[in-house]
């Protein structure tokens, strides 16, 4: 696990170039997970029908592939968790980080197409909720 660190909108704006060239990263190798996912439901359901040709060799391919794509997204992960973001959905790119809010933890919350923290969220909650952050944190008061 990583260090939990509270930070400022304009904290977390400044990691934004490194975390956009990560989550880009995230988002290929998840899209591409997502198809060698689909081809091997496709296998292994023609693996079941004797009528199909044989395709275990390549289901055990697909199964390494799968793993070592997953490997890769959790490495990419890491690397958000030492910067102090949190990946939050690899399809999207949601990426957040912990923000004190009236006292209380809440999350930044940024998508790629960003250009700067300006949204936030409850912790139990994710971007299809986030909320402009108030004026007084776009124009740096939100001391962490």
């Amino acid at each position: 696990m990583f260090e939990e660190k509270h930070f400022t909108a304009d904290q977390a704006t400044r990691t934004l170039p490194l975390v956009s060239r990560i989550v880009a990263d995230i988002m290929e190798r998840n899209e591409e997970l997502q198809q060698v996912k689909e081809r091997y439901t496709e296998c292994t359901i023609q693996a079941e029908d004797p009528e199909q040709p044989d395709c275990a060799e390549e289901i055990f391919q697909l199964d390494e592939q799968q793993m070592l794509m997953m490997l890769q997204i959790h490495a990419y992960e890491k690397e958000l968790n030492e910067i102090g973001g949190i990946l939050r959905d690899a399809a999207h790119g949601e990426v957040d980080f912990l923000w004190l809010h009236d006292g209380r933890e809440a999350h930044l919350c940024w998508l790629p197409g960003d250009e700067a923290l300006a949204f936030w969220h409850e912790i139990d909650e994710d971007y299809t909720v986030r909320q402009p952050l108030p004026q007084m944190v776009l124009s740096g008061d939100d001391l962490a």
